[in-house]
């Protein structure tokens, strides 16, 4: 793929150092979050994690999360590049052949229902 920016233009450095940030913080949280709950008995559970509202720690690393997924979609959208290469090896058609094959398989097949 290419480095070349689509449609984000000079904005697109800004918005990978917060996606490279955002990921080390969510996942240093989490790991703050799980090693206290494995050593320093914190108690931090799935309750907490559903209504985090009640602890801020989880509540910072569900935020910074959010933060992570969205900048991290922003910016790899802006990646032109190119999905699938031409097949010129014998694996590459063989697996072409069998997608084919296994595509008009599915087609046959669809409405009949083996118990």
């Amino acid at each position: 793929m290419a480095d070349e920016s689509v449609w984000l233009g000079p904005a697109r450095k800004p918005i990978r150092m917060v996606m490279l940030a955002s990921t080390v913080g969510t996942g240093l949280l989490a790991l703050w979050l799980i090693l206290g709950r494995l050593f320093l008995g914190t108690g931090i559970g799935l309750k907490q994690f559903l209504s985090p509202a009640d602890t801020p720690s989880v509540l910072v690393t569900m935020i910074v999360g959010t933060i992570a997924i969205i900048s991290a979609s922003i910016y790899l959208s802006d990646t032109r590049g190119v999905v699938e290469s031409e097949s010129d090896g014998f694996f590459d058609v063989v697996s072409l052949s069998f997608h084919g094959i296994g595509l008009l398989v599915g087609d046959f097949t669809r409405g009949f229902h083996v118990v």
